[in-house]
């Protein structure tokens, strides 16, 4: 799963899958440029995101760095970083909905259904945890 959460986006934008490679970082970015507001994009967004590998490749940091002010947060600094707080959310979620259902999800669908319905926060979640960092920053 790769996700970005910001006040300027109406929902977190993410997408479910299963790696990480530079190539599918690359399509998550290009997905999350189409989803902010063309106002916000000539500001050249700030994009706070971790020291992943895939994050640090040539073909990566050349999108970004035409599309997004990149700002890498320190090693294991994952206070700093508002979706790592999202996903401990959905994952209690999560937890908390498929307890009672746990040998109920027999397909991968039914499994990443769950998971979707476990990612729906309240708007007003979503601005504080954007908004969380902004001390720290």
């Amino acid at each position: 799963m790769i996700g970005a959460i910001s006040t300027c986006l109406k929902d977190p934008v993410y997408i479910l899958t299963e790696d990480q490679r530079k190539e599918t970082i690359l399509d998550f970015f290009k997905y999350l440029y189409k989803k902010i507001p063309m106002n916000v994009r000539d500001k050249k967004p700030i994009v706070i995101i971790d020291n992943l590998s895939g994050h640090h490749s040539n073909i990566v940091t050349a999108y970004c760095n035409s599309k997004f002010d990149l700002w890498f947060i320190p090693p294991y600094s994952c206070e700093f970083n508002s979706i790592e707080t999202y996903w401990a959310i959905a994952k209690r979620a999560y937890k908390k909905a498929n307890l009672v259902h746990r040998f109920t999800i027999k397909t991968r669908e039914e499994f990443l259904n769950s998971v979707r319905n476990c990612l729906k926060i309240k708007t007003e979640t979503h601005h504080n945890l954007c908004n969380a960092n902004r001390d720290y920053l």
